[in-house]
């Protein structure tokens, strides 16, 4: 009974948009039976509903559903932090992939108009101070996951992507830039980007 409960509150309360951990632990809250469970025996058992025995066994059963109610808020609330862990994690890989997404088709969709900036380091923050100068579209692609989320949240087209990957320039559609400006420091990655890059599509800038 506790289990079947909890099995369909969880789902339920997620279905409802609660936090994976808040879901939790109201599922193992309300999952033994309440006070009211007595009262609807016992007017099934005054109603000839059920009989006398199979009253007692659902009292024994709601009883002893109610005394598991300590040890079901506590597994709650260890279960808590990992489920937060989990869902931070998972939303944060939906919005990456949504972010993809979306940069993909705005690459693709620029009909060649659109800027991409390899790196956002100190060259790169140069060159994308020029562009918002010249009131140029652009978008940004840095192997730093960290880097490029802090810049996105202040607003900057900053996303992750290791563009030294021939499978990533075709994911993001590169080859319908205008041009591709590399403003990597590291000399070894410069080279895989740019040696991607020709292989790829030799008559881009």
């Amino acid at each position: 009974l506790v289990a079947a409960k909890a099995a369909a509150l969880v789902p339920l309360g997620l279905f409802f948009r609660l936090p994976a951990a808040a879901a939790a632990r109201t599922g193992l809250l309300l999952a033994p039976a309440g006070e009211f469970g007595f009262v609807a025996v016992g007017l099934a058992k005054a109603f000839k509903v059920l009989d006398a025995s199979t009253a007692r066994l659902l009292t024994t059963a709601a009883a002893l559903s109610m005394c598991l109610t300590p040890g079901l808020a506590a597994l709650g609330d260890r279960l808590a932090e990992p489920l937060d862990r989990l869902e931070a994690a998972w939303l944060r890989r939906s919005r990456r992939a949504r972010d993809d997404a979306a940069v993909g088709r705005a690459v693709k969709n620029a009909q060649g108009e659109l800027v991409v900036v390899v790196g956002y380091g100190r060259v790169g923050r140069v060159v994308c101070e020029l562009l918002d100068a010249k009131l140029q579209r652009y978008v940004v692609f840095d192997l730093d996951p960290h880097k490029a989320t802090d810049a996105r949240q202040r607003g900057k087209p900053v996303f992750f992507g290791d563009l030294g990957r021939p499978e990533v320039l075709e994911y993001f559609g590169v080859g319908a830039a205008r041009l591709v400006v590399v403003a990597v420091a590291d000399k070894r990655a410069t080279n895989r980007v740019v040696v991607a890059l020709r292989r790829l599509y030799p008559d881009l800038e």
